[in-house]
């Protein structure tokens, strides 16, 4: 499949690898989907994140976008978008009390790229308010945190995707790994749904 050639809208200059993997992004994302993103510690996955989300933003496919990471590394998206976004938006840290959190939700609309960022131990405390809000694009980092299928945030966040156009998972650690075992939960799950409609269908 042929690339695009998208140029990065951020305030600093890529590496090759950073501006493959953004095109790569970009190239899957023509049409709504979700991308697995696998880069080693320190080699740029926050600034190729940062730089799909403007761009997707610039093509008018999203408007809200929700990042779901480790609590001590939400200001770290914080400081990233500061530094690297060449683009216009709007972002918040979801803390505080949980009412404060949802308060901070409803406010976030506008005609910049509205940017709601939360820790795994809240999302699923806020799906609710979260699938109020809508958001176009879901980016969860530090993925593993979410690898056992059924635990809380897990759960929530797969059924957050089911409504959200543009789905990104990064890691940046054992990246085969984890790779093969989310690949074969799909496997596991798509296996289970097919049982399970051909159990309802035979019992017709």
């Amino acid at each position: 499949m042929a690339m695009s050639n998208l140029k990065m809208p951020i305030k600093a200059l890529s590496y090759r690898h950073q501006e493959k993997a953004f095109q790569f992004v970009m190239n899957k994302f023509k049409n709504p989907g979700g991308v697995a993103l696998f880069v080693e510690m320190g080699c740029g996955k926050t600034l190729i994140s940062i730089a799909v989300s403007g761009a997707l933003f610039k093509e008018r496919k999203i408007k809200r976008l929700l990042i779901v990471s480790p609590l001590p590394i939400c200001g770290v998206w914080k400081e990233e978008f500061s530094k690297f976004a060449d683009f216009d938006y709007r972002l918040e840290i979801l803390k505080g009390t949980p009412n404060k959190k949802a308060e901070t939700l409803t406010l976030m609309n506008g005609s910049p790229l509205q940017v709601a960022i939360v820790n795994y131990e809240s999302v699923w405390r806020l799906e609710e308010q979260v699938k109020d809000w809508n958001p176009d694009r879901i980016i969860c980092d530090e993925s593993h945190k979410i690898k056992t299928h059924n635990i809380a945030a897990s759960k929530a966040l797969h059924r957050l995707g089911q409504n959200s156009k543009y789905r990104m998972i990064i890691y940046c650690r054992h990246g085969l790994r984890v790779l093969l075992m989310y690949l074969r939960k799909i496997q596991l799950e798509s296996e289970r749904q097919q049982n399970k409609n051909k159990f309802w269908r035979n019992s017709k």
